[in-house]
């Protein structure tokens, strides 16, 4: 049995379609790496960290004596410390991630040169 002459232009689109679906899946993966490289929610931890920063900062103890203003200021300045290690912590994680993604998507090296990487 031979195809049809009405069947050909039909296959003809389907393998264009065919082609073109698979073209735009390969490019949006490719995109989609790049663009979410790291979690969003890293972002948005580090700016609810960066919000914790500024309301720690404009913290006030009321009207306290000396000794309570001291330890109140040295407790509020322990917190903002720890905020900021937080957000180091939060920036490596997404370094971390960027930098595996980077690294796969960099060609291998020729293996069977024999030359050492500097």
């Amino acid at each position: 049995m031979s195809p049809s002459s009405q069947d050909r232009p039909t296959h003809a689109r389907l393998r264009a379609l065919t082609i073109v679906v698979a073209a735009v899946v390969a490019l949006s993966a490719g995109f989609a790496v790049v663009v979410h490289a790291a979690d969003p929610r890293l972002d948005e931890a580090e700016q609810a960290l960066q919000k914790a920063e500024a309301l720690l900062k404009a913290a006030q103890a009321g009207v306290p004596s000396p000794k309570v203003q001291k330890e109140f200021d040295r407790e509020v300045g322990r917190a903002v410390e720890l905020v900021n290690r937080a957000r180091a912590h939060i920036q490596a994680a997404k370094t971390a991630v960027d930098n595996e993604i980077q690294s796969s998507a960099d060609p291998a090296p020729d293996q069977g040169t024999g030359e050492v990487a500097p």
